[in-house]
């Protein structure tokens, strides 16, 4: 999970930071954080860099948290945010952008691991949304549409329901972008979505769109692994 704070106070940077990792610890999440101090500093970062929730002080100097929060929904409508306040009553203009909580000031380990849940919820009923750069541009893709990636050249390939787009993303980029839970790397040129497998046999796979693709060697047991993970997730 990749979490953005915005606050422009060193001693709460660091503060927070420690205890988000603390609680991620017992989450047992994975957790990078990226630290802004500024409202300016974290849109300009935002445009080309994908994070899974945003913490927003209110009182930022420049440009405070709920306009940095208007701005953020323009751009993405689901994207968990959150805001950090010494003030209790700030807390209900939150409302208007969809915040999944807030944090008061002093900053208490309680209300950190209550975010960090609320969070965690909050991702899990989303579907997540990819930032797919092509020579053409820019498009949003949701996870579910894709097939497989496979690796062409110096640039990947996206095949999804409705045909394919052409990324310049290299594969080791696909992996760390997409979610553990639903992708695979089954072969060094290929990357598959677990729940669009249609039958796995012992050197190939095939999916739903009727592709078949190559299993490396010594990766059977791992990819049966995680498939059956997978469905207990989604089934169970």
């Amino acid at each position: 999970m990749k979490i953005a704070i915005v606050e422009d106070e060193k001693i709460h940077q660091d503060y927070l930071a420690a205890m988000l990792k603390g609680a991620s610890k017992d989450y047992g999440i994975v957790l990078s954080l990226r630290v802004f101090g500024s409202a300016e500093a974290f849109l300009f970062a935002f445009e080309e860099e994908k994070v899974d929730a945003v913490l927003l002080d209110i009182q930022l100097k420049t440009m405070n948290g709920y306009a940095l929060a208007e701005i953020i929904r323009q751009r993405d409508k689901n994207i968990p945010l959150a805001f950090i306040t010494g003030i209790k009553d700030y807390v209900f203009e939150g409302y208007n952008v969809d915040a999944c909580g807030y944090i008061l000031k002093p900053i208490k380990m309680e209300s950190v691991y209550k975010l960090m849940n609320k969070i965690i919820k909050k991702l899990s009923s989303v579907e997540k949304s990819l930032i797919v750069k092509t020579k053409d541009g820019i498009i949003n893709l949701y996870e579910n549409d894709i097939y497989y990636i496979e690796s062409s050249n110096h640039s990947t390939i996206l095949h999804i329901n409705k045909g394919s787009y052409v990324s310049n993303t290299k594969l080791r980029e696909w992996v760390e972008e997409l979610s553990k839970e639903s992708f695979f790397k089954v072969h060094r040129c290929y990357i598959i979505n677990l729940g669009m497998i249609e039958k796995i046999e012992k050197t190939e796979v095939l999916m739903n769109n009727a592709t078949e693709i190559p299993i490396a060697r010594g990766m059977w047991e791992e990819l049966m692994m995680a498939y059956l993970a997978y469905r207990r997730k989604v089934y169970h």
